[in-house]
């Protein structure tokens, strides 16, 4: 890891600005520096370790989170916390509706990020708008790898109510599910809202249960086929959306 922005041993907590609580983490923001600390319950280090172990192996992708190593033993407030590049515009749900310079690419590059992962043998499991970032440049970031799925290691987390594949019928998410997920969100960038906008999470259950998907007819192509096999085609991969 190359030297911090701050002083570990001295870093207080006034320093540290929340953005967010999960089940197994809590991340904030270091102020005065780019980077936010991802904090770990003390009952899931193992996760942790997992969760390392991949930011390690996707590194160097442009749409993939920047990892930049752990928090010292000397800085006993982070706790070991993973450390990442900080991007204050937030999830593309903060930005789904707005007018942002690189929007256009956003799909080839959430197809992008998901193929890459699946060559790393690395299965997300909880794909959705609210795990991309927005870039200061632009682009869109895929992050969150708490509970994915490694080598032989199944994911322990499951996508969202509208990204979850109605034909889930294993134990664990596997890259069908992330594929099924992708295309919910290459829908809901091209259409500028969320699938099944303002339905109950029952309804949204009971649309995909019954294979009841939007129309697609507004949808550009060839974004517009690419969705159509993300949602129907059981052995559709990432890699071979071929959007540029």
């Amino acid at each position: 890891m190359k030297d911090l922005p701050f002083d570990p041993s001295t870093l207080r907590r006034e320093k540290l600005r929340g953005v967010g609580v999960g089940l197994s983490s809590e991340v904030v923001h270091i102020a005065g520096t780019n980077i936010v600390a991802k904090i770990p319950a003390p009952q899931d280090l193992e996760d942790q370790k997992v969760e390392k172990r991949i930011y390690e192996r996707l590194q160097g992708h442009p749409n993939i989170l920047r990892y930049l190593g752990q928090s010292p033993p000397a800085c006993t407030l982070l706790r070991n916390a993973l450390l990442f590049e900080y991007h204050r515009h937030g999830t593309l749900i903060d930005c789904l509706d707005k007018i942002v310079p690189g929007r256009s690419r956003w799909p080839s590059q959430a197809v992008s990020a998901v193929a890459y992962i699946h060559s790393k043998g690395v299965v997300h499991g909880d794909i959705g708008l609210h795990n991309f970032l927005l870039h200061d440049d632009g682009r869109l970031i895929l992050c969150d790898f708490a509970g994915s799925g490694l080598d032989e290691l199944p994911p322990n987390v499951s996508a969202g109510v509208r990204y979850l594949n109605p034909l889930f019928d294993s134990d664990y998410p596997s890259e069908r599910d992330d594929v099924f997920a992708l295309g919910t969100v290459l829908y809901e960038l091209d259409r500028g809202e969320r699938l099944f906008e303002g339905k109950s999470e029952r309804e949204i259950r009971q649309c995909l249960r019954n294979k009841q998907f939007p129309d697609l007819s507004l949808v550009s192509s060839p974004l517009r086929q690419v969705i159509e096999k993300c949602w129907t085609v059981p052995d559709y991969k990432a890699g071979n959306a071929g959007l540029s």
